[in-house]
């Protein structure tokens, strides 16, 4: 839904443009894993390589960096990221201050 939301067809464009547009979103190809490149399908790419790994913080950065529109299709998504982050960072402090309490 995000690489979806950010392709946008120009509202000017001509019937050919438009009937490509359409035909393209039948069939998704998109870019899966660690790789380069500031579009919305490579952002969208590294942040789900990100959550694989563990690395929550890394994804809600990459979630930042898209477009307004890319946003809000990814909300509920990137909701739920920042909340397992959120859990992870209290299991970390309450780790921390019980060791110190040891």
């Amino acid at each position: 839904a995000m690489i979806a939301a950010g392709q946008v067809v120009d509202e000017n464009a001509g019937f050919f443009a438009r009937l490509w547009a359409s035909a393209q979103s039948l069939v998704t190809v998109r870019p899966v894993g660690p790789v380069e490149g500031e579009g919305v399908p490579e952002t969208v790419a590294r942040m789900e390589q990100a959550v694989k790994d563990g690395n929550f913080a890394g994804a809600v950065a990459e979630y930042e960096t898209l477009p307004d529109a890319v946003k809000l299709a990814g909300a509920e998504l990137a909701d739920r990221i920042k909340g397992r982050l959120a859990a992870e960072q209290l299991i970390d402090k309450a780790l921390a201050d019980a060791l110190k309490a040891a």
